[in-house]
């Protein structure tokens, strides 16, 4: 298990430099505070720590003339200034809300999509990649992971939405694998997969979203099955190896790093 997405970013970020990766985030803790960031940014994501499927994620926005537009799962509402601040306070006290400027990731035609990948650790422990691919939302929606969204391969995806796609899809291998190995080093014991979100925003800058240690497998979902069995299971196998070589009575209470 690893940490949720606010304290994991804060760990990446002050164990290296990252550029523009991270999303500018910070705990949601004061309705002023919210105030302050949608001023400077215009629009802003408020969502859970521990957000499962797109669930109890905000967009807002100032709306024109009086009031504010909240976007809830696509569901658009007209808040008045009252109503706003009941519904930031309301989340203040869930304790596990952050706030974030809104990064638009779309294609031309108007579709919001994310970028994923899923890594697995091969025999000899290091990270190759398993899968890369691209979920669209239904035109209008601004949330890819709810139902109704279709999903295509990412080095596909990225050729068809701009020149330079094969050398985006190089670039999102890249920036994957290191960020998989720098946050399998920030724990101590060995993460076996990891299943990392990423937007591309309007300058075709990649930037991070959030990391899973047990992605589900939907799409492609035979083909990827079959080749995380063919790593895993002999990576399970050099685990179990590297622990036969530590005697019972110095394995209790003890993490096992394997692959670094």
């Amino acid at each position: 298990m690893i940490d949720d997405k606010y304290v994991l970013q804060q760990k990446l970020e002050d164990a290296g430099s990252w550029g523009t990766l991270f999303i500018p985030t910070e705990r949601l803790t004061g309705f002023d505070q919210f105030l302050t960031q949608l001023k400077k940014h215009n629009v802003t994501i408020l969502k859970p720590t521990n957000a499962s499927k797109g669930t109890g994620i905000y967009k807002i926005t100032k709306a024109a003339g009086v009031g504010y537009s909240v976007t809830i799962q696509d569901q658009r509402h007209v808040y008045t200034y009252q109503q706003l601040r009941t519904l930031i306070l309301s989340l203040i006290e869930q304790s596990n809300y952050i706030i974030q400027p809104f990064v638009t990731s779309r294609t031309a035609s108007g579709e919001t999509f994310h970028l994923r990948t899923h890594l697995v650790r091969d025999a000899s422990g290091q990270w190759t990649m398993l899968a890369s691919i691209a979920d669209l939302a239904i035109k209008g929606r601004f949330i890819t992971n709810l139902s109704g969204y279709k999903t295509e391969r990412a080095d596909v995806f990225l050729q068809s939405l701009h020149p330079e796609g094969s050398f985006m899809h190089h670039a999102l291998v890249e920036q994957s694998l290191l960020l998989a190995k720098a946050i399998d080093a920030l724990y101590p014991f060995t993460l076996p997969e990891l299943a990392l979100d990423f937007a591309l925003d309007e300058t075709c800058a990649l930037r991070f979203f959030e990391a899973n240690t047990g992605p589900e497998i939907i799409a492609y979902q035979e083909e990827r099955e079959q080749r995380r069995a063919e790593a895993l299971i002999p990576f399970a196998d050099a685990v179990s190896q590297a622990i036969e070589q530590i005697s019972i009575e110095q394995r209790f209470g003890r993490h096992f790093k394997v692959g670094q």
